[in-house]
């Protein structure tokens, strides 16, 4: 199973399910106590500190599941 995150932008990307459940993802709606910039993502931003920060889905709009 993966976790497929879609941004506002049309942008897309996935992981899997396993990875998804790790403490270290977040779902970030701020940054140093203030709410996420339109540059940085706003309104939601996935981070998922094990791949590359530009995989990192900015703009989040929906989160599937789908099978592999």
């Amino acid at each position: 199973m993966d976790v497929v995150f879609r941004a506002a932008d049309g942008y897309s990307d996935s992981i899997p399910v396993d990875l998804a459940r790790d403490p270290s993802v977040l779902l970030a709606v701020s940054q140093n106590n203030k709410p996420l910039r339109q540059e940085h993502g706003f309104p939601c931003r996935v981070r998922i500190p094990a791949i590359y920060g530009m995989k990192n889905v900015k703009w989040l709009e929906s989160i599937e599941l789908v099978a592999d």
